[in-house]
């Protein structure tokens, strides 16, 4: 283990991002060196600031929860908005909630719609899930039945509570999908199973309102 920490200690000297972000873990957990906050710290920023996307990624989640700094939602949104132009999929998913909500940058809905649209190409199931609700209320985008349907059901098959729920609500209806009784009891049944019954939500996907309930912000880091 020592080899390797010099060797990512030179490396991380020559400018190396991977390398600073590896070290940054070793001291995180202590792993072949003394636990350290300080130094993960800065070895974290090091390689956020060389351009590595899970290492933005990582300092947009420190200042959107406060994790060893000071709370800051415009610093977060920063961050993330480096890393979702990379490609980066959690980043795109979290800059888009935090343009939906004007959360430390000012409100954007079609630009949200953009980034959840491109978070969802890529698999992401709370994106997913959003870009279904905002495409069957038209916010931010043109209503669409039949594409809030596809999109909801990508989401609710991958377990996401939320796209099961309101895809009942499509089935129960016959809006972008066939109408099926059964198909929206068994649907309701698996949000239901991980404790989805949101009456707020009951109300936005039956009343036809343009509010959209987000996903919450993903606090999960990239290793």
């Amino acid at each position: 283990m020592n080899t390797v920490l010099e060797l990512w200690r030179q490396a991380a000297s020559l400018g190396h991002a991977h390398a600073h972000f590896n070290l940054a873990l070793a001291y995180l957990h202590g792993c072949g060196v003394e636990q350290d906050d300080d130094e993960e710290a800065r070895r974290a920023y090091k390689a956020a600031e060389l351009g590595l996307a899970k290492a933005q990624h990582n300092m947009g989640i420190r200042y959107a929860h406060g994790f060893g700094v000071g709370q800051d939602y415009e610093h977060a949104a920063r961050w993330y908005q480096k890393a979702a132009e990379q490609g980066f999929v959690d980043s795109q998913f979290n800059r888009g909630v935090m343009l939906m909500e004007g959360r430390g940058v000012r409100k954007d809905i079609k630009e949200a719609a953009r980034l959840f649209s491109l978070a969802a190409e890529q698999g992401h199931t709370g994106a997913q899930a959003d870009l279904g609700c905002m495409l069957l209320h038209g916010v931010g985008v043109q209503q669409n039945d039949a594409q809030a349907a596809r999109w909801l059901l990508r989401s609710a098959e991958s377990g996401c509570a939320k796209a099961q729920f309101a895809l009942s609500a499509l089935c129960s209806d016959g809006r972008g999908v066939r109408q099926d009784a059964d198909e929206a009891a068994r649907w309701r049944q698996k949000a239901a199973e991980q404790g989805y019954s949101d009456s707020a939500a009951d109300v936005h996907h039956r009343s036809g309102s343009r509010a959209v309930q987000m996903q919450p912000l993903s606090s999960r880091c990239s290793f």
